[in-house]
């Protein structure tokens, strides 16, 4: 963990955690009141990947997906993927083209996403420019 308002780095060690898909609940070792969590608010989180779970072929973690390359069904490079978000129906894809700097935002559904091929650097999605006629 990075420290809040530091450059301090300090390891920490989970003591229990509970996940129901929407929200992660951590227990640190060692942080056992408020006050001492509190300490913690704003403090950026570093896992080493491997520590993170195996998944299964048709899934991501989303710093995966960070800089593939996005290609349309027409063979049109849309850009690639620079941030994700987060939205009540869906994840979304902001895609970055890379000479306009021009944002695109591509929802990340199974009709949309075609492939993703990590080896390649490609995400294939059907999906048109926004500048194109329908």
């Amino acid at each position: 963990a990075k420290l809040k308002g530091s450059a301090q780095l300090a390891t920490v060690s989970i003591e229990h955690y509970t996940n129901n898909g929407k929200k992660l609940s951590v227990k640190l070792k060692g942080v056992n009141d408020r006050n001492a969590a509190e300490e913690l608010t704003g403090a950026q989180i570093h896992v080493s990947t491997q520590q993170l779970e195996a998944l299964q072929s048709d899934e991501f973690y989303w710093h995966q997906l960070m800089g593939l390359t996005v290609i349309n069904h027409d063979e049109q490079v849309l850009g690639v993927v620079k941030e994700l978000m987060e939205t009540g129906a869906n994840d979304v894809l902001v895609v970055e083209h890379e000479q306009t700097r021009a944002l695109t935002a591509v929802p990340w559904l199974p009709d949309v996403v075609i492939s993703t091929d990590l080896e390649a650097g490609v995400l294939r999605v059907d999906w048109r420019l926004d500048d194109e006629d329908e």
